[in-house]
Parts: C-alpha cells; sequence; structure tokens
C-alpha cells in the first residue's frame, strides 16, 4: 500500500517546526473538542484515521490525559514503520478508512480524521 505522504513525510514531521507545529495543533484542538463534547466515561476509545506515524495521536493523549484506548489507522505501511516507541494504550494499525472492521468492536467514543480530507 502506498499513501500520499511516505518516510520523508515522517522525518520531516521531527525536523521542520512547521510541521510540527500543524500536528500539535490538530491535536490541541481535537483534545480540547473531545474534552468538550466527547464522553464522560473514565475510559476512552479514540480512533484516528490517517495516523501517519502516530505523533498526533500521542500528543492527543498527551492533551485529553485520559486513560483508554488509542487507535491509529494509517494506510501506508512506510509511515507506521516510522513511529516512534509508543505506549501500550497507543496502537497503529494498517488499514483503509474506507473499511473500519479492523479497529474492533463499534464502541468508540471519538473518531478523528484530522489529516485525510485535504489529501
Amino acid at each position: 500500500m502506498d499513501g500520499v505522504l511516505g518516510k520523508s513525510y515522517a522525518k520531516d514531521r521531527l525536523n521542520k517546526r512547521y510541521l510540527e507545529f500543524r500536528y500539535k495543533e490538530r491535536a490541541l484542538v481535537a483534545s480540547w473538542a473531545t474534552k468538550k463534547y466527547g464522553t464522560s466515561r473514565p475510559i476512552l476509545k479514540l480512533v484516528d484515521f490517517g495516523a501517519a506515524e502516530g505523533l498526533t495521536l500521542l500528543e492527543m493523549r498527551r492533551l485529553i490525559q485520559k486513560k483508554g484506548e488509542y487507535i491509529g489507522v494509517e494506510y501506508n505501511q512506510s509511515l507506521i514503520n516510522c513511529a516512534p516507541k509508543l505506549p501500550e494504550d497507543i496502537k497503529l494499525i494498517r488499514g483503509d478508512v474506507t473499511d473500519i472492521r479492523n479497529i474492533g468492536d463499534n464502541s468508540i467514543d471519538v473518531v478523528t480524521a484530522l489529516a485525510v480530507l485535504e489529501h
């Protein structure tokens, strides 16, 4: 599977401040909305479509500060391979956002697609 972005994009997100700003800003907005409109349950299940190497998901987890399951769905395996060491409650899976059967049961609290539509 090849996606729009690859290894060089993942590397750039670590080295280019504007790309770091972009993923952190997206995470900030998504975490704010999750806190304001999301579930009041103590354990959260969040799915991010187009998760790349998981940096945005990692930042959302840090900002939301809720235990749970954070799942990133990414089409491009080379981006998943660029993921940093992630905590046990963050999982990146290879998949297509139009086929969500691989993310488990249907009890999801929050779904984000922060970097999908513009690509």
